[in-house]
């Protein structure tokens, strides 16, 4: 496969450098109730919440949104969602 290659004057990126055809997808299914990961998705956020409120400690849904209590709690939960992905 090859690329054309692209020259941009005056600017650092212009559209046909930053074009991703993967990304532009009109046929893709959006992300939600209808997308084959969507229930899976789902299924381990409520289990992460689950966990963690038996350990105890506070889930981001416990606060108002944007506080700061609610940006401390949503950190910590998506520390929490890539642990359990194998991150670290």
């Amino acid at each position: 496969m090859g690329y054309a290659r692209v020259r941009c004057t005056g600017t650092k990126v212009c559209a046909e450098q930053a074009d991703i055809l993967a990304m532009n997808d009109e046929h893709s299914i959006p992300f939600g109730p209808g997308h084959p990961q969507y229930l899976e998705a789902r299924a381990l956020a409520l289990s992460i919440a689950a966990i963690r409120k038996a350990q105890g400690k506070r889930n981001p849904v416990d606060y108002a949104v944007g506080s700061p209590d609610w940006e401390t709690a949503d950190e910590d939960f998506a520390r929490d969602v890539l642990r359990i992905l194998g991150g670290r």
